[in-house]
Formats: structure tokens, C-alpha cells, sequence
């Protein structure tokens, strides 16, 4: 046998001899070992602790997070940029007590005093809302009726039906030192993923005069939503229309929203930086008017202490503050406002309360 000079033949040569049973006849040693000797068959590994690999399936979305990500109705096209705007201090001017009783569960009363720096402009304010018993949500009843009349001839009546279960409508008017200024009457057609508006405003058969505008907002994904809107006016045998784009992207933390037209435009931005602290930023502008305005402020609600404060500055170096503290269990609130317009050198504070 060619054992020191021929290795290959000794790798053949243990191939086949580990392949037979202990029992057959042993060939000779490796090139390393004694001829003669025989070769010991390597143990079998112990597999019984071996763990099989994950299957190689892809993995499909339940229906919770099917149904997560299914667009929703977006909401108006008018009320973009709205919730910024909502979230601002409002600087009061005197004092102003408001009361709401009641009465049942279709019918609320309200009382409103109103006693400003001039006296002169104290005014009282009697209000009455009317639901009906069509629940369209957790604290919505259809159809509403609200009417609200002050001392000093201002008078404001807003009615709101929901037809069938996407088309609703709304009929506002409005009335200042016994004059009609304003009347307006809207349909809105609320769909799944869209919301299609009409509004006509100021209709007028003596002069053909009219405000007419289509609304339509569409949501393209769950944090997209793009619109436009197209108006048209015409007053004193004069006509005009724009068009405007809009949108808004929302996540969990900040919001995204804004207008633009060729006459106007409006941007906003919302940032909950956390759960009590919350940033706000607005950019509103006319080319007509040839003025714009930017707004920054935060709102800041002390955790456990029914305490809120709020604080905005603007490009026209106007600062508003204020504060409010909810009486609970009581059901009512109390709130101290200030405001300081450095050009203009003029200020105001006032103190509201509200009970019921």
C-alpha cells in the first residue's frame, strides 16, 4: 500500500471505510497512523436539543391594523387650521359673567353680563338652545336650534339638521343694532374618506348680489387630506372669483394645516411637545389688503391642578395672556386675561366667569 506517499488514496480509503458497518474488515491507517490500525468512526452528533429555524412566511396584517389604517372623513374644508386658532388666548375686556341653566334635556338657557373698561357698552345677552332626539354622535343631537339677543340690538340664530346620515345642513344669521348684516345657509355632504360643501351667502334679489362658493376636502391617506375651494361673488353688477388649495397632515404629535389663494392665504402648525405643553404658529395674510400677520404661542396645562395658561405674540408686537383654573367638582370656571400692543401703546385685562 502507498501510505506515506499517495494521501489521496488514504482519503478514499476512510470515505469508504466510515461508510460500512464496525464489523466489516479494517483497511490500513491514514498516512499519520501506524498501517495496520484501525479507524475510529466519529460519534453522531446528539440532535435532540437542536431547534428548528421560523418558517420562512411572510406575515400578514391583522384586522386591527387593517382597520387602523383605513382613511376616514376628514372633516370641513373651512375648518382647516381651525383647531390653532381655537387654542390662542382671548383677551376679555371688563368683566363678563356667563350663567347656563338646564331647563331639560332639549332646552338650555344662558345669561351673559357684559361690563367693558366704558360702561357706556355694557350690554346683557339672553341665549336658548333647542336639541332634538336624533343622537348623531356621543354629545350631538339633531336638530339643534340656538338663538342668542342682546341689549344692544345684536341678535345671532343658528339652526343645524342632519337630513339623512352623510348630507346635513346649517342656516346662520345674524343681526347687529337692528340691522341684518349676515345670513348664510350651507349643505355638506360628509362621506367615508371626503366632505363636498355648498355655501351661499348675503343672497340679494335687488341688487343680484350673492356669495356662492363649493368646498370639496379629500383624504388620501390617514394623516393626508387635500381640497380646494372655488368662490364666487358678485355684488353691485361687479363679479369675482378665486380659488383656493388646501390641506392638512396630522400625526400623533403635531399638525400641519393650511389655505392659499390668490387673495389670501392662511398657514397654522400645532406641536404637542408633551402631554401639557403644546406650541402654536400661524401665517395668515390678504394681497389685497397688502398686510400679513405671524402668531406664536404656547398653551400649558399644569398636570392635576385644573389649571391652564396661554400666551401669543405677534408681528404687530401685540402680547395676550391668560389664565384659567376649573372649579372642580364645581361645574364652572374663572379666567384672568391681559393684552399689550407695544405700536399702538394701548392695553386691556379683563376677568371672565363662567358657572353651569
Amino acid at each position: 500500500y502507498c501510505t506515506n506517499t499517495c494521501p489521496a488514496v488514504n482519503q478514499r480509503t476512510m470515505g469508504s471505510s466510515s461508510s460500512t458497518s464496525a464489523s466489516s474488515e479494517p483497511t490500513r491507517g491514514t498516512s499519520d497512523g501506524p498501517a495496520g490500525a484501525p479507524i475510529q468512526k466519529e460519534p453522531t452528533p446528539d440532535l435532540s436539543h437542536a431547534v428548528a429555524p421560523p418558517p420562512l412566511t411572510a406575515t400578514l396584517p391583522t384586522g386591527d391594523e387593517t382597520a387602523s389604517k383605513k382613511l376616514e372623513n376628514p372633516g370641513d374644508f373651512e375648518e382647516l387650521g381651525k383647531r390653532v386658532k381655537d387654542s390662542f388666548p382671548v383677551a376679555l375686556d371688563g368683566y363678563k359673567l356667563i350663567l347656563n341653566k338646564g331647563l331639560s334635556r332639549f332646552f338650555q338657557t344662558s345669561h351673559t353680563l357684559v361690563l367693558p373698561s366704558d360702561y357706556k357698552n355694557a350690554s346683557y345677552q339672553f341665549g336658548g338652545v333647542y336639541t332634538g332626539t336624533k343622537q348623531i354622535s356621543e354629545n350631538e343631537y339633531r336638530p339643534m336650534m340656538m338663538g342668542e339677543y342682546s341689549t344692544n340690538g345684536n341678535f345671532m340664530m343658528v339652526f343645524a339638521h342632519q337630513l339623512t346620515k352623510s348630507l346635513k345642513c346649517r342656516v346662520n344669521m345674524q343681526q347687529q343694532e337692528s340691522k341684518w348684516v349676515a345670513y348664510q345657509g350651507q349643505f355638506d355632504q360628509a362621506g367615508s374618506d371626503y366632505t363636498a360643501s355648498m355655501v351661499v351667502a348675503n343672497p340679494d334679489i335687488t341688487d343680484y348680489s350673492v356669495i356662492a362658493a363649493g368646498q370639496y376636502l379629500q383624504a388620501i391617506t390617514p394623516s393626508l387630506a387635500l381640497g380646494a375651494e372655488y368662490m364666487l361673488q358678485r355684488a353691485q353688477g361687479v363679479e369675482g372669483a378665486t380659488l383656493s388649495l388646501g390641506g392638512k397632515y396630522a400625526t400623533k404629535n403635531w399638525e400641519a394645516a393650511g389655505k392659499v389663494g390668490l387673495l389670501s392665504w392662511d398657514l397654522s402648525y400645532l406641536h404637542k411637545a408633551t402631554d401639557s405643553l403644546t406650541f402654536l404658529s400661524n401665517l395668515e395674510g390678504n394681497t389685497f389688503q397688502g398686510d400679513s400677520k405671524f402668531t406664536f404661542g404656547y398653551s400649558y396645562d399644569i398636570p392635576n391642578s385644573n389649571l391652564q395658561f396661554k400666551s401669543s405674540i405677534n408681528s404687530h408686537w401685540v402680547v395676550t395672556a391668560s389664565m384659567e383654573k376649573r372649579l372642580d367638582p364645581l361645574p364652572g370656571s374663572v379666567m384672568f386675561t391681559g393684552q399689550l400692543d407695544h405700536v399702538k401703546k394701548e392695553s386691556k385685562f379683563g376677568v371672565g366667569i363662567l358657572i353651569g
